[in-house]
């Protein structure tokens, strides 16, 4: 009990972490300016204060029962050579952490520890149990691996370039921004069988494949996806395709429905930027689909979109194998939009009766069409149908060809 308060650096040091000694143990809360800990060092008060530097020379747990508490101001960790062990508790910790060649992070217990950064300074990063969350984007170097979470938060972009990373058997969640890897086995092993949730995207956070450039990637079959909310799902580069083998679900997050009561909150699937996505294992998603730049090459079932919307210079391809079901298509869905739809297999079902044109159409195409704006539906085989809805035109739509 009690407090331990240092002006100034506190040096803390224990055991040899080798020994069969329990090292330096602190019950009492811990406040000081900086911190250096020598060997084997165990902080177990939640109340722990350390505004400035932590300098790690040896092996330190955050105890299974309380914390270190979130370190103010502009601290940072440092761990030169040395792993970090954290217990149970949820912790916040905000500003740098520092290591060089051999330094690592080991997350252990059920809580969450969260970082403001990518801990790109690090060679390794273990998820033994719980949740790793890094708030914030960055290049990252270290390997993976454990059987917890980690969770990508906030609206930058975090690449984790190491490949190979079987060692991890957990799940991925990103919450916003982009998440981008060179190759699916940066997230994990393969899972031996479907993990609906083994990937987790929400707050319109997407998956790209790349590091400094772009890479094509597959996502194996048994790698599910879940999406909990938001624009979220695939943002490839222009050249670059992403190839999703597995199926798309959407995830149970709910929300009040107006009535007193809850829903499932509808997800959005999209694609953005100029490259293509290939939709192999189907969506079931509730909300809309959106194609917002390049390819979307769907081959299996999408059957619950509420809009299938084209917007800037994009394509929907309906393929062999797929089938869409959308409440209402709406391409050149923009100011000065190019939106082509290639029909070359497959189905698609407008279940939609909206004909007012112009605006809600069941079946739009060129809804903008100001600024050099373009509609193009190319139909070779398969099957459109729309039994409730007639085809509308939307505004300035002076660009709009169907072939068949």
């Amino acid at each position: 009990g009690g407090t331990l308060e240092v002006t100034g650096t506190a040096l803390l040091r224990g055991d040899d972490p080798t020994s069969f000694g329990d090292g330096l143990v602190v019950d009492s809360i811990l406040s000081a300016d900086d911190v250096t800990m020598v060997g084997y060092v165990s902080l177990n008060n939640a109340a722990n204060n350390i505004t400035g530097l932590v300098r790690v020379d040896g092996d330190v747990i955050l105890g299974a029962d309380n914390t270190w508490a979130q370190v103010a101001g502009g601290g940072a960790l440092d761990l030169d050579a040395y792993t970090l062990t954290v217990g149970d508790e949820t912790d916040s910790f905000g500003p740098a952490l520092f290591g060089f060649e051999g330094s690592g992070l080991e997350k252990t217990g059920t809580g969450t520890l969260t970082f403001g950064n990518a801990l790109a300074d690090l060679d390794s990063v273990t998820i033994t149990d719980g949740t790793l969350a890094l708030t914030g984007g960055g290049s990252a170097l270290w390997t993976l691996s454990g059987a917890g979470t980690l969770v990508k938060n906030g609206g930058d972009t975090l690449t984790i370039e190491s490949t190979g990373n079987t060692g991890f058997t957990g799940k991925v969640v990103a919450t916003g921004g982009i998440l981008r890897i060179p190759g699916q086995d940066t997230l994990g092993d393969t899972p031996a069988s479907l993990v609906p949730d083994h990937i987790t995207l929400s707050g319109g956070a997407r998956i790209q494949g790349g590091d400094f450039a772009g890479i094509d990637i597959t996502l194996d079959a048994n790698r599910g996806i879940t999406l909990d909310g938001g624009n979220s799902g695939f943002h490839t580069w222009t050249g670059f395709t992403t190839t999703v083998d597995g199926p798309i679900v959407n995830g149970n997050v709910q929300v009040d429905d107006g009535n007193g009561g809850t829903t499932t909150q509808a997800a959005t699937l999209t694609k953005s930027d100029g490259g293509t996505v290939i939709i192999n294992g189907g969506s079931t998603h509730l909300g809309d689909t959106r194609v917002e730049g390049g390819v979307m090459d769907v081959r299996s079932a999408i059957p619950n979109s509420k809009n299938l919307r084209l917007t800037g210079t994009s394509e929907l391809v309906v393929g062999p194998g797929a089938v869409i079901t959308t409440e209402r298509i709406a391409t050149s869905d923009g100011n000065g939009a190019q939106s082509t739809v290639t029909h070359n297999g497959g189905i698609l079902n407008i279940t939609g009766t909206n004909n007012n044109n112009n605006t809600g159409a069941s079946f739009l195409i060129g809804h903008w069409g100001a600024n050099n704006a373009s509609s193009l539906y190319e139909f070779s085989d398969g099957e459109l149908n729309s039994t409730g809805a007639e085809m509308s035109f939307g505004w300035d739509s002076a660009n709009v060809v169907m072939n068949q």
